[in-house]
């Protein structure tokens, strides 16, 4: 195929190769799958060589002295570089599928519920080594309406975490058929997070199909989800990082003039420019977070346990702009270049309301999973100001599990037209944050605005 198509050098070489593993990437070729078959792959490696041939004709004549091949070349090339590709890939599978029928490659698996859907993917692994794993136990609650399990029973969903550890397990199945409790998600996000393949029976199964083949899985009638491992999502979090210390150094080049002005109206209002305050991090650290100043405290404690100032009566016409257009935030941009933050994320907050919010909210510390943000999926949907902290926490989990690069892409694009809408009030926020809050080791609650 190279040959028709002029590849002689070892530049074009490398080019070309380069071309065929990011398009067998993209089109998800190279992912470890339960069902092995080449024609669920055939229209994912036709779209592969297209996608190699195209670029090739597109890209290589501009960049080196190589004619461009005669269509009749092009073609010829793409007929005989998804031959090959089917002709490999058909004898690996055969490989790979007589060894796991033959029980020589099994990967242990447990099984997570006791219900008929785990009964019926216990029994399906069982009796068909093909699909690559070996179930050695089936964790969940027993009630006196539970069959026979066709695998040992481990003990209920608290055992989980120690049943990994002690039969070495790394792929887990969820077979849960109704919607999860809070122990079921905390179960799964510590797979996850364990670096585990972790498969997940949802909801409406029986009509899934074979939507999004490259994430879907079907034992039999059943179909799986599979999660994306932690460590798939390593190069994802590397461009994250890139993309957060690029942005936010073109934002400080290209805002320092009105950063400058900014610092000298809050100097001059305030006697500082520049306000530091610890906030919660990644991991539960803490670090010092930057903002323009728009009111100097009467202490610290007062910054400490205070939730709002935006109605307090020692802001300044400054201040009060600043703090309703958002731009005292700016100099957050010097913390996500120091690494304290990210441009998106679950908001930081200081280590008083982190302990009262964590104590009053399932699932609050899950939040410091990943760096805190300047804005965020919670943001973006008008979830700031007096709203309501259990459902910011819904949304902060929702955007961790489901991270992608292109989310935080779409969530700083939907960022800017959030600042010209007002701040959504709720008492339900307001009312925990003012039992909450208080001059440290007062005890008294503090009758101070609330906002963050």
């Amino acid at each position: 195929m190279l040959l028709l198509l002029g590849v002689d050098g070892p530049v074009l070489l490398a080019v070309t190769t380069a071309m065929v593993v990011m398009a067998s990437s993209l089109a998800h070729l190279h992912r470890s799958k339960l069902v092995l078959s080449v024609l669920d792959d055939l229209p994912r490696m036709t779209l592969t060589t297209g996608a190699v041939v195209v670029g090739y004709l597109a890209l290589v004549p501009r960049i080196a002295n190589v004619p461009e091949p005669t269509m009749a070349r092009a073609a010829t090339a793409a007929a005989l570089f998804l031959t090959l590709l089917v002709t490999t890939r058909a004898v690996v599978y055969g490989m790979v599928n007589r060894r796991r029928r033959a029980r020589r490659i099994a990967h242990p698996a447990i099984i997570v519920g006791t219900d008929v859907v785990a009964v019926r993917i216990t029994e399906a692994l069982r009796s068909d080594g093909a699909y690559g794993l070996q179930p050695v136990g089936m964790v969940g609650e027993v009630t006196s309406e539970t069959g026979p399990l066709p695998s040992p029973h481990l003990g209920g969903v608290a055992t989980l975490p120690r049943a990994i550890v002690d039969l070495g397990v790394r792929d887990i199945v969820f077979a849960f058929s109704g919607p999860p409790d809070a122990a079921m998600v905390k179960a799964v996000r510590h797979a996850v997070e364990g670096n585990h393949q972790v498969f997940v029976v949802p909801r409406f199964f029986e009509t899934m199909g074979r939507v999004h083949q490259h994430r879907t899985e079907v034992i039999h009638d059943i179909a799986l989800t599979r999660l994306v491992r932690l460590s798939d999502r390593s190069i994802g979090q590397g461009l994250k990082r890139g993309l957060d210390v690029t942005l936010a150094a073109i934002a400080l080049l290209l805002l320092a003039p009105t950063m400058t002005v900014l610092a000298v109206l809050a100097r001059r209002e305030t006697g500082a420019a520049i306000h530091r305050q610890t906030r919660v991090g990644l991991r539960g650290r803490r670090f010092s977070l930057y903002k323009f100043q728009t009111l100097m405290p009467v202490s610290d404690d007062e910054g400490a346990v205070t939730w709002n100032i935006d109605n307090d009566a020692r802001l300044g016409s400054a201040g009060r702009f600043m703090r309703r257009t958002g731009l005292d935030e700016l100099p957050q941009l010097v913390n996500v270049l120091r690494g304290d933050m990210s441009l998106v994320g679950p908001r930081p907050e200081r280590p008083h309301f982190v302990a009262e919010f964590a104590r009053r909210h399932d699932r609050y510390e899950d939040r410091h999973r990943v760096r805190t943000g300047i804005t965020g999926w919670a943001q973006v949907h008008d979830l700031r100001g007096d709203t309501s902290i259990s459902e910011r926490v819904r949304f902060d989990n929702s955007y961790i599990d489901n991270w992608s690069l292109w989310r935080d892409i779409t969530i700083l694009a939907r960022t800017l037209p959030t600042l010209r809408r007002p701040q959504p009030q709720s008492r339900d926020v307001v009312t925990a944050a003012l039992a909450a809050a208080g001059p440290v080791g007062s005890g008294r609650p503090s009758t101070a605005p609330l906002r963050r």
